[in-house]
């Protein structure tokens, strides 16, 4: 809030808007702020009632006939997804919201429960397959805050790959690799991609923004991991073939492609045409090291990592947001000092080398705030 008043006050100053203006533009975020306070107790005190409900229960566990508590459990997951249809009818949507990660929750342990009284032998994948099946349409239809989609999304990408270990056990080995592969390298785009898809959009906007925001840092982790692991990557087994690693990356990038062509990004405006760049320069990095194995230098991983971040920070300057400036450059200081480390790892056994390696590191902090200025200065202008 400090930091938008600042900012306001200094548009006024320079003349980009009146004070009415930026009065106006105060109140109305002021407004949109109201309630968050409680809206977070509100979450907190359901989950404080779920946790409470459980340890009564647990402290008499034994003692309750078994059809009592699937009966129980039953009749209080109807009676949380009514409250959430009421509330959505009423325009309650913090109590819809909270009712409705109840029932997603209470679902789930009714589920173990059935489980535990009938000594079934299912899996935690089976479980967590019949729980997002069963909870689909409910969340589909009430799950529109941004914790609720935060958690369904969480589950989801859970149930994915709780089932693929799963059943990947049953393939052979490269199959089982391949499978997981796949998967990891699929998903974060199709989350990013999700984000931008006009019906998500339009529809579930809570869903659109966090299976975007899931998928950005899904994408932009797996490309820092791989440079950063990349001198350390194990050689792949025998039974794994380079050529149908290459078939799942062409699929992928065939993927991109025929996303970007089908949705205009090319010729729409440049924000979602860089979405699109980010998301395949992150999807090439983190298959480069499958490729080019093992006896990598440590520098050349060095260098792939600090390119990547530096296209990162290129990136976050585009899109106008500073705190991807600033993370970036956060990494990159940070990783040029650890390759002052390597090279040097002889001379940090004595005094001097622990004196050097702290000037440098001040130096390159100075560095990073005097480059995060100038580039904050050229995003304002």
């Amino acid at each position: 809030m400090a930091f938008r008043h600042k900012k306001l006050k200094e548009w006024v100053e320079a003349g980009l808007m009146t004070q009415d203006q930026a009065s106006t533009i105060q109140s109305f975020e002021d407004t949109k702020k109201n309630g968050r306070f409680g809206r977070g107790l509100i979450f907190v005190s359901i989950f404080a009632i779920l946790v409470g409900v459980l340890s009564i229960i647990a402290s008499n566990w034994h003692e309750i006939p078994s059809w009592v508590k699937i009966f129980v459990h039953v009749i209080l997951n109807i009676g949380v997804g009514f409250f959430a249809f009421h509330a959505d009818k009423k325009g309650k949507d913090v109590w819809r919201e909270g009712a409705t990660f109840a029932f997603f929750g209470l679902t789930m342990t009714l589920i173990i429960l059935i489980g535990q009284v009938y000594q079934l032998t299912g899996s935690p994948a089976n479980a967590s397959l019949l729980w997002f099946i069963s909870t689909l349409l409910f969340m589909a239809l009430m799950a529109r805050g941004f914790l609720t989609a935060l958690v369904w999304l969480l589950a989801v990408v859970t149930t994915i790959f709780l089932n693929i270990f799963e059943h990947g056990k049953n393939l052979p080995d490269e199959w089982g690799f391949y499978l997981l592969l796949g998967a990891s390298a699929y998903f974060p785009p199709l989350l990013f991609a999700g984000g931008t898809w006009r019906w998500l959009q339009k529809n579930k906007k809570s869903l659109a923004d966090v299976s975007f925001k899931f998928g950005a840092f899904w994408i932009a982790l797996s490309a820092s991991v791989s440079a950063l692991l990349w001198p350390f990557m194990p050689e792949l087994p025998d039974s794994v073939k380079i050529l149908d690693i290459l078939v799942i990356f062409l699929i992928g990038l065939v993927g991109f492609v025929f996303y970007a062509l089908k949705n205009n990004f090319y010729k729409q405006e440049k924000e979602k045409f860089y979405a699109v760049l980010f998301a395949l320069v992150s999807f090439v990095l983190a298959f480069l090291p499958l490729f080019f194995g093992t006896g990598i230098s440590s520098l050349i991983g060095a260098i792939a990592f600090i390119a990547y971040w530096i296209f990162v920070g290129w990136i976050g300057q585009i899109f106008g947001k500073m705190w991807i400036v600033s993370l970036a450059i956060s990494f990159i200081a940070l990783r040029v000092f650890i390759v002052y480390l390597e090279l040097f790892k002889d001379l940090m056994t004595t005094g001097v080398g622990l004196i050097s390696a702290g000037i440098i590191m001040l130096f390159l902090i100075y560095a990073a705030r005097k480059l995060n200025t100038r580039l904050t200065k050229k995003a304002d202008a």
